[in-house]
């Protein structure tokens, strides 16, 4: 029987990723570089999904490969994704207010964009976190979850762990029902890789978008 990584596994590598990204920016100090704030967080979250791999083959971490239409159906559900955090988005301004301007993601975003044009930001924080969270909340944390859980909790579960991830509590529902959403495309699918598709064109819209409104 192929090992598969368990609920221990799946939260050790929830906190390892969390206790990199914090470690990064502690040592980056209060004005860090942009580029190397997304980089090192990134790395971060990668680093137990590789420290997995020594071990375990992809398929057995939820990397295995998908079907043509898996994949299709990522990038469909890319503009979806968008459309439903937007609107959740709303309903937070609606009932919380608009966020402060001087929220660390906005200055980061800023930053990223002066620095490497549209296209570097695009690449750095919707391509780049598309594969590597898709890679350890879709491929190792929800494997490891259903080991133990339904389905639809594990879903749940990842979603939550993926939207505490971010550190930001204006972002937290919208996150979530992207979490959702990729968790669902997940199992269907049968790996992560189409959920990263989706979360890359989800975040590229979220970004070009961003750079079309005044702020």
């Amino acid at each position: 029987m192929q090992r598969r990584p368990g609920v221990v596994i799946a939260v050790a590598s929830w906190l390892l990723a969390g206790a990199g990204m914090m470690l990064a920016a502690l040592l980056l100090g209060k004005h860090p570089d942009p580029l190397l704030l997304v980089l090192a967080s990134q790395a971060a979250v990668a680093l137990p999904v590789l420290l997995l791999l020594l071990a375990l083959r992809p398929p057995a971490l939820g990397l295995g490969p998908a079907a043509p239409r898996a994949w299709l159906g990522g990038v469909a559900l890319g503009p979806l994704a968008f459309v439903c955090s937007l609107t959740i988005n709303g309903v937070v301004i609606l009932f919380a207010g608009l966020p402060p301007k001087d929220l660390p993601i906005i200055d980061i975003i800023d930053g990223l964009h002066q620095r490497i044009g549209l296209g570097g930001l695009v690449l750095c924080a919707a391509v780049l976190p598309g594969i590597v969270e898709e890679a350890l909340f879709r491929g190792v944390i929800l494997t490891g979850l259903r080991r133990h859980l339904s389905p639809a909790a594990a879903v749940l579960i990842t979603a939550l762990l993926f939207a505490a991830l971010h550190l930001d509590p204006w972002r937290f529902l919208p996150q979530l029902t992207l979490g959702l959403l990729l968790g669902w495309w997940t199992l269907r699918s049968g790996s992560c890789w189409p959920a990263a598709v989706a979360h890359a064109v989800h975040n590229a819209i979220v970004l070009v978008v961003s750079r079309m409104v005044p702020h």
